[in-house]
């Protein structure tokens, strides 16, 4: 559904995919896009982590649909504020664990609106094998020791919480080849 939203939103701001693709690796055109993030400190924190993966020589595509801007977030107490940049911070800081050691870093990030609900998509390549039926598990990690909590909080913050809703699965992308972690 996202994809399909971006090819819409490129056509009718008189752009198209190929040429937002053409430019993801310069930072103007993050802010571009992460501009309708209608809360500054989301939008700041994830600009951040991706200067840092720039830093690493990844591969960048972030999408965000306009209609955030429409979304009214002034419903959003400081608790669950924190529970959405801890959830944000596990899986940014996954993806950028995930590439850091491999040749190929590809990252894309795709943010849009859908039944008045935001739904963001971090997709990320990655080389480890990855056991998803115990991905949320206390402990479990692909990257070593003093790992494995990340995901097991953001299960936690989602159970407690119903606005917040997150589904790892594995894909096999045509725009991104190899595995990649949604």
């Amino acid at each position: 559904m996202g994809r399909e939203l971006r090819r819409k939103e490129a056509k009718r701001n008189g752009t198209n995919v190929k040429e937002i693709n053409n430019n993801k690796s310069n930072a103007n055109y993050w802010l571009s896009e992460l501009r309708f993030i209608p809360l500054p400190g989301v939008r700041n924190f994830i600009n951040y982590k991706l200067i840092k993966l720039t830093r690493m020589g990844a591969e960048i595509e972030v999408f965000v649909s306009s209609e955030l801007e429409k979304i009214n977030t002034s419903g959003f107490d400081e608790e669950e504020y924190n529970q959405l940049s801890t959830i944000l911070g596990v899986i940014l800081d996954n993806m950028i664990d995930s590439v850091e050691y491999i040749e190929k870093k590809l990252i894309s990030i795709n943010i849009y609106t859908e039944k008045n609900r935001i739904h963001a998509e971090f997709v990320n390549s990655f080389s480890n094998e990855v056991d998803l039926s115990r991905i949320n598990e206390v402990g479990y990690t692909t990257k070593g020791e003093q790992h494995g909590v990340g995901l097991s909080l953001v299960e936690k913050i989602t159970k407690m919480n119903k606005r917040f809703e997150c589904t790892p699965e594995i894909i096999e992308n045509a725009d991104i080849k190899g595995k990649t972690f949604v």
